[in-house]
C-alpha cells in the first residue's frame, strides 16, 4: 500500500511587529517612540495611516527636506516616498533611533561606515567641517551641509563639470572662459560662479566655427557684409522694378508713378541741411519701360549709400559685362541666389560670437584652447563622487532632524494633539475678539478652501494678513469656543506665525457654524431680541421720520399765515375708536393678568414650569447644534490644502476648548471696585435691582389680586359698568 502523502507544510511567515496605538479624535493612531517603530511602517497597514499623502509647499516646516523626500517632484510626499526615506536613511545610520532622539545635529558616529556610500558622506563631513574651521566638532547640522556657496567656493573643482574663470591655471584660459561665459551665459557651479561646461563648450566652439567659415567665404551671397547690403535694398529695388512693369504696360503710367510735386513741396518745408526720413518712401529711381535700372544715372539721394555699398560688395564681385545697369532679369537671378541662403543668414546672423572681433576669434579657433578647457572640465568631474556625498550628507542630516517630527504629523497627528507641540500644518495664533484661536492655516483662496472646508462643520474665520515688507497671505482660522455675536467681515485682528511675528488681520469671509452649546441656547433669545431691535428701530425711524414731515408742515404753515387758508371742519372724535382701543388695551392686561394668575396658580411648580418653557425654546436649538458639534472634524480643512487625509479626524469638546482660548483673569487677580463704580458698573447693578423688583411685584400683585384681597381700579371700574349696563347681575 502506498504511502500517504505528508500534509503540506505552512510557509513561514516575517513576524509581525508589535505596535502601540493611542486614541484621539476617534481615530486609533499609532506610537512611533523608537527606530524601530519607523523601521516597520512598511509593515503597517496604511489604513491605519492619519493621512495618505501631503503638500510640500504651504507648512511650517522645512521645504527643503520635503522636497528631497518627493522624488517625483509632483509637490505632494505620500506614503510610499515617506518609506523609501527612511529605508534610505536606515542604511547609512548605524541606529535609527537616532531619528527620534531629537537632535538638531548629527553625531558623527552615528553614521555607518560599513559600506561605502556610510563611508563617503563620513569623509565628506569632515572635509566640510575642515573647510568651515570646525575640524574637532563631532556633530554636524543642517545649516553647516547647507552653505553650499561657501563649501564649495573655496575649491577649484566642485564636482559639478562647469569651469569658472578663477579656475583657470592661466590669465589667456581665464580670458576665453570669459568670452565664453559672455556670448552663450554660461552656467551657474555650485561655488556660485558662472563658468563652462561641455555643452557650452561645443556649441560655443560650433558658432565659432561655421561664423568664421561664413566670414571668409568669397561668393557675395555667402558673405554676412554682401548678405546685409542685400538685405538693406531688397525691398527698394523690388519696388522699382514693379514700377518699372506698369510703365512697361502702359508709358503714361510713369509720371504719376514717379513722384508728385505735392511731395516735393512738402520736403522742401524741412531743413534739407541733413536728409528728411520721407524721401526714403520716394521711388529709387523714375520707372523705365526697358526694366533696367541705370546706376549710374539719377537715383534717390536718400538710397544711394545703400545702393552704393550693394555695388560695391555684391554686383562688382559678380561675373556679368554690363556692372553700370542692372536689368530685371539680372536682379531676378540675383535675389534667387541670396534666397538659398537666406535662413542660414538669418540663423548666423543671431550667433553670440558675432560679438567678438575677428582677430580674436580666429585666435580661439587656432589656439589649444579647447582641448585644455576640455581638460579642466574632466578634471572637475573626477571630484562628482566626493561632491555627490556632499548631497548625501545633507539629505542624511535633514532627515535625522526632520523625519520622526513628519511621522508624528503624517502617520500620526501627535503634534497635534499634543499639549507641547504645534502640528505643521498649524501656521499660528489669531487673535480677535477677546480670544485666541490657534488653529489656523494657510490657504492660498479663501473662496476656493472654503467651499471644501465648510463640510468640516467649524466655524471658519478667513483672514487677509498683511505686514509691511512681506508678501499679503491667507489664513482660516478656527473658531471653537465662546460666541459669535460681534463677529463680522471687515473686523481686525492680530495674527502671530510660527515666528513670532505679528501680522495686520482682516476678516475677509466667515463660515458660520455652530461653535458651543451654550451659544446655542442663547441662540433663540439672541436672535428675538435682534428681531425686536429691528423692529423697534424700523418704527423708531418711521415715527422720527413722521414728526419731521409735520414739524416741516407746521413751519411752511407758519410761513402761509398772512394768506387766506380755506377753512377746514375739526376733526371730530370717534368714540367708537377710542372705545376699541380701550377694549383692546383691556384685553392685553386681562390676558397679562392670566399669565401671572396661571404661573401664581401652580405654587411650587412655578420653577418647573418656567424651565420646561425654557427648554422648550432652546431645546431644538442645542439638540441641532449638538449633532453638528459632533461632526467637527479636522479632515475637509486640510484636504481643502492639498492633504489627503485618512479618515475623520474629529475635535471633540475638550479640545475645541484648547484650540479657542477666551479671556480670562490671571490667578490671585481680583477686581477694584472704586475703579469699578467709576467705569459705571455700579449702574448696571442698580438697572438689576430695579428688574428684579419690578418682577417680584408683579408677582406679588398677582398673588393678592388671585386670593381676592387686592382688585385692581380698572378691574373695579370694569364690574360697575358691567353692572349699570345689566342691573340683573
Amino acid at each position: 500500500m502506498p504511502a500517504s502523502p505528508r500534509p503540506a507544510q505552512p510557509l513561514p511567515t516575517k513576524r509581525q511587529p508589535s505596535w502601540t496605538f493611542f486614541r484621539a479624535g476617534n481615530v486609533d493612531q499609532v506610537v512611533l517612540q523608537s527606530g524601530e517603530d519607523l523601521k516597520n511602517l512598511s509593515q503597517l497597514d496604511q489604513k491605519l495611516w492619519v493621512a495618505l499623502s501631503c503638500p510640500v509647499k504651504g507648512l511650517e516646516f522645512d521645504e527643503a527636506t520635503l522636497a528631497l523626500i518627493d522624488t517625483d517632484r509632483d509637490g505632494t510626499v505620500r506614503i510610499p516616498e515617506l518609506l523609501a526615506a527612511i529605508d534610505w536613511a536606515s542604511k547609512r545610520l548605524t541606529d535609527l533611533d537616532a531619528l527620534v532622539d531629537g537632535n538638531q545635529n548629527l553625531a558623527l558616529d552615528k553614521i555607518a561606515t560599513d559600506t561605502a556610500q556610510g563611508k563617503s558622506i563620513l569623509n565628506a563631513a569632515k572635509a566640510i567641517l575642515q573647510n568651515l574651521g570646525k575640524a574637532d566638532s563631532t556633530t554636524i547640522s543642517v545649516a553647516e551641509t547647507s552653505q553650499r556657496t561657501e563649501i564649495f567656493s573655496k575649491a577649484a573643482f566642485n564636482g559639478d563639470g562647469i569651469v569658472p574663470a578663477s579656475s583657470a591655471p592661466d590669465p589667456k584660459l581665464s580670458q576665453a572662459i570669459a568670452d565664453i561665459v559672455a556670448c552663450t551665459g554660461g552656467k551657474r557651479d555650485r561655488g556660485g560662479e558662472m563658468g563652462v561646461d561641455n555643452a557650452t563648450l561645443a556649441t560655443f566652439y560650433d558658432e565659432l566655427e561655421r561664423y568664421s567659415q561664413w566670414s571668409q567665404t568669397d561668393s557675395p551671397e555667402e558673405t554676412p557684409v554682401g548678405f546685409e547690403a542685400y538685405r538693406k535694398i531688397k525691398d527698394k529695388i523690388d519696388d522699382y522694378f514693379s514700377r518699372c512693369q506698369l510703365v512697361a504696360y502702359d508709358p503714361r503710367a510713369a509720371e504719376p508713378l514717379n513722384h508728385n510735386t505735392d511731395e516735393f513741396a512738402a520736403i522742401g518745408e524741412d531743413d534739407l541741411s541733413s536728409l528728411p526720413e520721407s524721401l526714403r518712401a520716394l521711388p529709387l529711381a523714375p520707372p523705365t519701360a526697358d526694366l533696367q535700372l541705370d546706376l549710374d544715372g539719377p537715383i534717390n539721394p536718400a538710397w544711394s549709400q545703400d545702393l552704393a555699398g550693394f555695388r560695391a560688395v555684391v554686383l562688382e564681385k559678380l561675373d556679368y559685362a554690363d556692372r553700370s545697369r542692372l536689368s530685371f532679369q539680372r536682379w531676378r537671378e540675383i535675389s534667387e541666389r541670396f534666397s538659398t541662403v537666406e535662413a542660414r543668414h538669418k540663423e548666423l546672423h543671431d550667433f553670440s560670437v558675432r560679438q567678438l572681433p575677428a582677430t580674436r576669434i580666429q585666435e580661439l579657433l587656432e589656439q589649444d584652447y579647447r582641448p585644455r578647457l576640455e581638460a579642466l572640465i574632466a578634471q572637475d568631474r573626477e571630484l562628482a563622487d566626493e561632491v555627490a556625498a556632499v548631497d548625501d550628507l545633507d539629505r542624511l542630516v535633514r532627515y535625522q532632524r526632520d523625519l520622526h517630527q513628519i511621522a508624528r504629523n503624517f502617520v500620526n497627528f501627535a503634534d497635534f494633539f499634543s499639549f507641547e507641540r504645534s502640528a505643521i500644518f498649524q501656521a499660528g495664533t489669531l487673535y480677535i475678539d477677546s480670544r485666541g484661536c490657534n488653529l489656523c492655516v494657510r490657504v492660498a483662496n479663501p473662496i476656493a478652501h472654503s467651499t471644501l472646508a465648510s463640510l468640516s462643520r467649524c466655524y471658519l474665520i478667513y483672514c487677509e494678513c498683511a505686514r509691511a515688507g512681506e508678501t499679503p497671505i491667507h489664513i482660516a482660522a478656527v473658531l471653537s469656543n465662546g460666541g459669535s455675536d460681534h463677529l463680522m467681515v471687515g473686523r481686525n485682528g492680530v495674527f502671530y506665525d510660527r515666528d513670532g511675528k505679528d501680522w495686520h488681520a482682516r476678516v475677509v469671509k466667515i463660515v458660520e457654524n455652530p461653535i458651543s452649546i451654550r451659544q446655542a441656547f442663547w441662540s433663540p433669545y439672541k436672535k428675538f431680541a435682534k428681531f425686536l431691535d429691528t423692529q423697534i428701530s424700523k418704527r423708531a425711524e418711521a415715527a422720527e421720520n413722521a414728526v419731521t414731515e409735520r414739524l416741516a408742515t407746521t413751519s411752511s404753515a407758519v410761513a402761509q399765515a398772512d394768506k387766506k387758508a380755506p377753512e377746514k371742519k375739526s376733526a371730530q372724535i370717534n368714540v367708537g375708536t377710542v372705545a376699541a382701543i380701550g377694549v383692546a388695551v383691556g384685553s392685553i392686561g386681562t390676558f397679562v393678568s392670566m399669565l401671572l394668575i396661571r404661573a401664581i396658580s401652580l405654587g411650587p411648580w412655578l420653577p418647573l414650569a418656567l424651565l420646561a418653557v425654557v427648554l422648550m425654546i432652546s431645546l431644538p436649538s442645542m439638540f441641532l447644534a449638538w449633532i453638528r458639534l459632533r461632526q467637527r472634524t479636522l479632515g475637509p480643512i486640510l484636504d481643502a490644502n492639498g492633504w489627503a487625509v485618512n479618515g475623520q479626524i474629529s475635535i471633540n469638546t475638550h479640545l475645541a476648548r484648547t484650540l479657542t482660548t477666551i479671556r480670562k483673569l490671571p490667578k490671585n487677580s481680583k477686581r477694584s471696585t472704586k475703579l469699578s463704580s467709576q467705569n459705571g458698573h455700579k449702574g448696571g447693578l442698580f438697572l438689576f435691582v430695579i428688574i428684579t423688583a419690578a418682577l417680584a411685584a408683579t408677582f406679588l400683585a398677582a398673588y393678592l389680586y388671585q386670593s381676592g384681597k387686592w382688585t385692581p381700579a380698572w378691574k373695579e371700574k370694569t364690574v360697575v359698568e358691567e353692572t349699570m349696563a345689566d342691573p340683573t347681575r
